[in-house]
């Protein structure tokens, strides 16, 4: 039964939601697209010291509006004022509220910031009893920088750190029964949190497709006189995107086949990326086919992946992937380009081998060498219908059209 009564949903968060040039603040333009078609979405990211006034937010697009002018205090003072800041923002969120003359109901994106999680769930929920829903779209626990850590003698600082950190999102899992519903990213994070809070519901990757690009307008191709092109954007980190297995698999690669490239797109740590050029790459051989190609607009991003043969999800089946659900794989389908993906988490709901996509088990550089084998070899062959279907299936599934009704109901 849809629930025709018009409300205001307003979403918070500490990331930047508009053009945030994030995976979090895309999930949320296509999230906020979705409950517009029946409501009006008001996404405000915090800001401090400011008042949010209706007057001042600006209509981006029908039924969505911003507060632009984001405002933070930096340094030492913002850091030990933090939670204070946090709280103003809350308050001046529910005024605004008041402002709105029909039901509103509020919606977090959580960050690594967890403040934001406390003070909501103590001063919107407890203290002024407003519904408020949650986005589940990972188990923060879980975390690669929280897997190992050096024993208390060795480096007691990271130890007590990382353990108060782990504590921490292990409360903020604990507070999701406060939640009027959660709204999960996933299959097995739907089953996970349906522990703490019944009220859940799925909501897959969102894409627009709408977005104007000139892939859809040609079939890709693969010339051998030229190299084999692949691409990877997102976070580059080694262990969570198993970037390192995928590596392996391109140096088995060029015992027999060298003309191909990999590119990589999106933001990376001095750390990782020493690790990367100065280390993992030197020991396969491959200096000369891998390339950082730095940090592009989301909305950029697209039309780069005209540029390349096969888009790239290599992800390992560690707990991290296991609950969570890369955003990427839609932009990636919205494209056109092939696919080539691990089968973790939901992957393998919507990415049939050789039909949609590519598919493989996860952690197995040879069998992802033998693809990239079979995948160039027949690309021309197989890549056409590959390509309708992808767009279909990102269509069915991923469209944020399709959940406009589900959504409306459930934000009740």
């Amino acid at each position: 039964m849809i629930n025709n009564k018009r409300k205001n949903i307003i979403i918070i968060s500490t990331i930047k939601l508009y053009k945030g040039n994030s995976a979090g603040s895309a999930r949320m333009m296509n999230f906020a697209r979705s409950i517009a078609i029946n409501n009006p979405v008001y996404l405000l990211s915090y800001t401090f010291p400011a008042n949010l006034k209706l007057r001042q937010l600006d209509e981006i697009e029908p039924n969505i509006f911003i507060n632009k002018n984001l405002r933070r205090i930096k340094g030492l003072f913002a850091k030990i004022l933090y939670p204070f800041f946090i709280f103003m923002f809350l308050r001046n969120v529910l005024c605004l509220s008041k402002e709105l003359k029909s039901k509103t109901v509020f919606y977090l994106y959580p960050s690594t910031k967890s403040t934001m999680d406390f003070l909501v769930v103590l001063y919107l929920i407890v203290l002024k009893k407003q519904k408020v829903y949650y986005e589940v779209n990972e188990v923060r626990k879980y975390t690669p920088r929280l897997e190992k850590h050096k024993s208390f003698f060795k480096n007691p600082f990271d130890f007590v750190s990382k353990k108060i950190t782990y504590t921490k999102y292990i409360f903020v899992e604990r507070c999701t029964k406060y939640y009027t519903g959660l709204v999960c990213i996933s299959t097995n994070i739907k089953q996970y949190f349906e522990r703490f809070n019944t009220n859940t519901i799925r909501i897959p990757i969102l894409s627009n497709i709408n977005i104007n690009d000139d892939c859809n307008n040609t079939s890709p191709s693969y010339n051998d006189s030229g190299p084999f092109k692949i691409c990877f954007a997102g976070m580059i980190n080694v262990r969570k995107e198993n970037l390192n297995l995928f590596f392996k698999s391109l140096s088995i690669l060029k015992q027999n086949f060298s003309s191909f490239e990999l590119h990589l797109y999106g933001p990376i740590t001095t750390q990782e990326k020493k690790l990367i050029f100065e280390k993992i790459l030197p020991s396969l051989g491959l200096q000369n086919n891998v390339f950082y190609k730095g940090i592009v607009d989301q909305k950029e991003l697209i039309s780069i992946y005209c540029n390349y043969h096969l888009l790239l999800l290599p992800r390992g089946n560690n707990l991290q992937n296991h609950y969570g659900f890369s955003t990427k794989l839609s932009e990636y389908l919205v494209s056109g380009i092939p696919v080539l993906v691990t089968n973790v988490s939901d992957n393998g709901l919507y990415i049939k081998d050789n039909e949609n996509g590519f598919i493989i088990e996860p952690d197995n550089e040879l069998g992802m060498a033998d693809k990239l084998v079979y995948i160039i070899k027949y690309y021309n062959i197989i890549v056409p219908e590959i390509k309708r279907n992808a767009l279909n299936t990102m269509s069915k599934h991923f469209d944020y059209r399709n959940y406009a009704v589900v959504l409306n109901d459930f934000l009740c």
